[in-house]
């Protein structure tokens, strides 16, 4: 997908890599979508309020939320699990992904939020993330599904998984 992307403590990561929404290797994101593609039905999107929250309790964890702010040229942070918070660092509930100070998050976040936007179809995206330590990196499988009526998105309904911990510390 092109060049390697530089966050904001210089380590280098591979691309983000969007792939099909349907072919999730976490079960809890499989769950996550299946349960999406059941309530939208027929329909393009399902309409925020036709989500129930009880079907997905157990997933809460990793569930992050959007609005999207004019037209997707920002989005607000209306909810964010707390196994999100704490891959992220920061609670960015309410706050405009705009305001977020790491650039690198901005990017990471932004990407699959305007993609989704702007194709009105789930996505799922793979990447990695360099950990705090300067030798851990994590692997991301996480699912960005659209909300809204008609072809127009009002929120994206998103889920992360940070499916293992690869160590790349140097052999001696």
């Amino acid at each position: 997908m092109g060049a390697r992307v530089v966050i904001s403590n210089g380590k280098a990561i591979e691309p983000v890599e969007f792939v099909p929404a349907d072919g999730a290797a976490s079960p809890d994101i499989r769950a996550l979508y299946d349960y999406w593609h059941c309530v939208r039905g027929e329909k393009l999107m399902p309409l925020r309020t036709e989500i129930s929250l009880a079907p997905i309790k157990r997933l809460l964890k990793h569930i992050h939320m959007y609005d999207v702010v004019d037209g997707g040229l920002d989005f607000r942070t209306r909810v964010m699990g707390t196994d999100v918070f704490i891959g992220k660092g920061i609670d960015s509930t309410g706050k405009l992904l705009s305001e977020e100070p790491n650039e690198g998050a901005r990017a990471r976040l932004g990407r699959p939020l305007r993609h989704v936007v702007s194709t009105a179809k789930p996505v799922r995206v793979l990447a990695q993330r360099p950990g705090k330590d300067l030798y851990q990196v994590f692997a991301i499988e996480s699912l960005w599904l659209p909300l809204g009526a008609q072809e127009t998105v009002d929120q994206v309904l998103a889920m992360t998984i940070y499916t293992q911990k690869l160590d790349t510390t140097p052999e001696v």
